[in-house]
Parts: structure tokens; C-alpha cells; sequence
């Protein structure tokens, strides 16, 4: 359905964890959300608890940031109190001194099974509940006219109790973006609940999906998933934009004279979903007389990661391995462009995409991928075409067969784009955001939400740009 007329400029707060040049990926999503919502002629104002070196005030026109320190929350304040220190640097108080003394007692082996349901119960829906009353504070003491609109993408979920807390309190409209499930069996967060702190997570998020007038996630399969949970009533207010392609390669570089395929992974390497098992079904298969390789870790962060790499690399591959710090973005990109071959590890996620495989399938590079069955990034990666995936149920046998494929291709000096170019053209990010901004467009004007399922399996909608866009959230 279509509108005569320009949309009114809206006057829009965007709450998020954090913003570039903070590195997660969280903050890239708000960044694109709010420059997208910026070139449509909205004036966006930023509100997050870190933003890198970046402080309060302009980001250009239209656009303004809001560092706000979040109050340290009841968890923070044991662990303060428990350090002897104070997070903000001030020495405990003696309400914070009592509270450790409570947490102290706890610590029998009869009273451990209440002291894990009181900590548990401190994380729900996670630490970052001092962030809800400092950011409706804050809202408040911005000036100007009245928001029109509030929009929170979360993790961190208590995002989203800090913004249904300013919309009810205005009585404006609310887009709730789920990047991950927030209720979700198979999460760490989940595994560490107990029966109380569940109870009030169920509770919390039941009560956000009721209010809010927008719900937003990242994967298809996670948009049908929430629709069960809000009810056929509502569940045209529940639509799914992919996180998205910057740029998508027309072509690779000539392979580089070297002798071993080069294997590399960008990012955090954790369990379930790290790239240790493939990187041990290449060994295995170079074992059997495959071609050399080496494997390029870039993006490890912590000692216990680097552990980890060395755990699964132990052996003959160990000499075969590199391993490097987060790199910016930028070279991250070069470093996949350069591969040979990319693992893409997503083990237990079926609704979720791995923010990588945007990056891995934009650079035209081939990856190996290990997935769940029928899960969102194997039916990705099967309509891109190219690529080689295996699954978490293959026989082992399988598994070499489709490894020492990948690698043949990889060691070939013919070095093609892999994946078809008109599959991957929805999935750029100004495509993906434009379908955003449509439906926050028609949330301010009151008309029905469009909906273009299953838009990342398609081919590019009319009036899409060439793959040669350039980046969205560029300037």
C-alpha cells in the first residue's frame, strides 16, 4: 500500500549497547539502523552505554550520540563490593558492604543451590539492568521536541526494558529488534537460570513483546519463530531485515604464489560454534595425502582462546597455524579476500545467521561450513551455491569427503567469484535497511506494515542498485 506525499520527518531514539568505533558487531547494526533512518530525512538520536573514544554530542546532521554510564547494577555492586572496589571507583557503600555480607553467607554447601538462584536472578535479563533507569533519566534531560518514536536493538535485553519504560512513559510507538533470541533453550543464559530466574525472564520478555508495536529480528526463520509467540493477532508486526551485505566483489584477486592453501577464520572462537572441528577434519584429510594448508585465526581476543586453537590445532597442523589479534574491520575483509577458503562454524544455530557469513559470501571466496540440518545458514548458503557444507549429523566419512573437495577447489589457481551475484543482491545492507525504513514509515503513519518474506532467498526486488552499491553506512 503506497502514500501519496513525502513521509513527515520523524524525531527518532535509537537505544543500543553500544556504537562504533566500539568493534562488536552490535554496534555496526546501530550504526546502519541509524543512518538509514538519517537518509530517509529523520532526525536520529543515539543513546548507548559505550561508544569507544566517541563521547556525547553531533555525529553530522540529523544525528547525535548519547554515551549514557549505566548505574551499576545489584551483580556489578557484589562484585565491586567483593573486590573491594567500586566499579565508578568509589569505595562501597554500607549498603553495598551488607549486601556482600548477605552474598558471603550463601556460601555453605546447603545454601549453594540459593546462592546460584540469587546470582542467576542477578543476571536476568542480564547484567545491564542499571542501564534501564539511567537511560529513561537521560532521555528525559534531552531536549528539543517530543521523540515520535522509540527504537531498541538488543542484546544487551535490558535495551528493551529501557525502552518500553520511555515509550510508555511518552506514549509513543516502540520497535523492539531482536538480534538474538531472547528466550532461547539452547543459550548460555538459559543453562545457567534457575526455576525463579526464568520465571521473571518469561515474564519480562512477555511483557515487551506485548507492548511493543514493531517487532524487528535478523533471520526469517527467527521472524516465524516470534510470530507463534505473539499470536495471529499481531503477527503482521513482526518482520525479519537481515544485518546485510556492505559490498558484494565482482571478482577475486589472482591466487598469491604460495604452496599450502590458505585457510583463515575472523572472529571470537567459542564452543559449540568454533571452527575446531573442521579445522581438524583438514588435518585429517592432509594426513590421507590432501594438499598443505595453513590456518589463519584472526580476531582472538582472550588467553582462553588462543588455549582453545591450540587444543584443537595440536600435532603436525600446530607448525601450520597462525594466530592474530582483533584486526579493524578493513583488513579483516583483506584477510578474507586473500583466502583460499573461510570456515564458517554455526553449530546449534537454526534461526540465527552468523554475522561472518555476510562477509564470506560478499567476498566471493568459497566456504567450508559446518551447520544444523535445515537450519537459516545452510538454506543461505545452498541458494548462494558454490560453497561446501556439511552438516553436524554427516557421517564422518562425509565430513573428509566434502573437506578434501573443498580444498582441491581452494589449492585450483582458477580463482572465480564463487556464489551467484543476483541471490546475494537482496541481502545488501540498503536494500535490507530500506525494507526497514518502509516499516518504521508506515508504524509513524498508521498503515499496514509491509512484509517481503522470504526476501533472502529471492532475487532483488524492483528498483534494487547494481552490486557495485556502495556501502550503506559509508560517510
Amino acid at each position: 500500500m503506497s502514500v501519496a506525499g513525502p513521509v513527515r520527518p520523524a524525531r527518532i531514539l535509537l537505544l543500543a549497547e553500544m556504537y562504533p568505533p566500539d568493534p562488536r558487531v552490535g554496534g555496526f547494526r546501530a550504526r546502519k539502523l541509524a543512518l538509514a533512518l538519517r537518509a530517509a530525512g529523520h532526525d536520529v538520536h543515539v543513546m548507548v552505554m559505550r561508544a569507544g573514544d566517541l563521547t556525547s554530542g553531533p555525529l553530522g546532521e540529523r544525528l547525535t550520540l548519547h554515551v549514557v554510564a549505566p548505574w551499576r547494577s545489584p551483580l556489578q555492586l557484589l562484585r565491586a563490593v567483593r573486590t573491594g572496589r567500586a566499579d565508578s571507583g568509589e569505595a562501597p557503600t554500607a549498603g553495598e558492604e551488607a549486601l556482600a555480607g548477605t552474598a558471603a553467607s550463601l556460601g555453605s554447601s546447603e545454601l549453594r543451590g540459593l546462592k546460584g538462584a540469587l546470582l542467576s536472578l542477578l543476571r536476568t535479563p542480564d547484567e545491564w539492568q542499571g542501564a534501564v533507569p539511567a537511560m529513561a533519566r537521560a532521555a528525559e534531560r534531552i531536549g528539543g521536541a517530543p521523540f515520535d518514536l522509540v527504537y531498541s536493538t538488543a542484546p544487551a535485553f535490558s535495551m528493551h526494558l529501557a525502552a518500553m519504560r520511555i515509550a510508555r512513559r511518552w506514549g509513543t510507538p516502540w520497535v523492539m529488534e531482536l538480534r538474538d533470541p531472547w528466550r532461547s533453550s539452547g543459550s548460555s543464559r538459559a543453562a545457567e537460570a534457575s526455576a525463579l530466574s526464568d520465571w521473571v525472564d518469561r515474564r519480562l520478555y512477555e511483557r515487551c513483546v506485548r507492548h511493543a508495536s514493531l517487532l524487528v529480528t535478523v533471520a526469517d526463520g527467527a521472524a516465524a519463530l516470534l510470530r507463534t509467540h505473539v499470536g495471529d493477532g499481531r503477527a503482521d508486526r513482526v518482520i525479519s531485515v537481515l544485518n546485510g551485505i556492505d559490498e558484494i566483489a565482482l571478482d577475486r584477486p589472482p591466487r598469491p604464489a604460495r604452496d599450502a592453501v590458505r585457510v583463515v577464520y575472523t572472529g571470537s572462537v567459542y564452543p559449540p560454534r568454533d571452527p575446531g572441528p573442521l579445522a581438524q577434519a583438514i588435518a585429517r584429510v592432509h594426513a590421507q595425502g590432501g594438499p598443505e594448508f595453513e590456518l589463519v585465526f584472526a580476531g582472538v581476543t582472550t588467553p582462553a582462546e588462543t588455549a582453545r586453537i591450540r587444543a584443537f590445532t595440536a600435532g603436525p597442523a600446530a607448525a601450520r597455524t597462525q594466530i592474530h589479534a582483533w584486526l579493524p574491520q578493513p583488513e579483516a575483509r583483506a584477510l578474507i579476500r586473500d583466502a583460499d577458503l573461510v570456515l564458517l562454524p554455526a553449530q546449534r544455530w537454526v534461526r540465527q545467521i552468523p554475522n561472518k557469513l555476510f562477509d564470506y559470501v560478499a567476498a566471493r571466496v568459497p566456504i567450508l561450513a559446518l551447520v544444523e540440518p535445515e537450519s537459516e545458514a545452510e538454506q543461505m548458503l545452498a541458494a548462494v551455491g558454490g560453497h561446501h557444507v556439511i552438516r553436524t549429523t554427516d557421517a564422518p566419512e562425509r565430513v573428509e569427503a566434502i573437506t578434501r573437495q573443498a580444498l582441491a577447489a581452494a589449492a585450483s589457481a582458477d580463482r572465480l567469484p564463487v556464489g551467484d551475484a543476483a541471490v546475494l543482491q537482496p541481502w545488501t545492507v540498503a536494500n535490507q535497511q530500506r525494507r526497514l525504513v518502509r516499516a518504521v514509515e508506515a508504524l509513524l503513519a498508521g498503515r499496514p506494515i509491509p512484509h517481503d518474506e522470504g526476501a533472502s532467498q529471492r532475487a532483488a526486488a524492483a528498483g534494487a542498485a547494481d552490486p557495485r552499491l556502495a556501502p550503506a553506512d559509508a560517510g
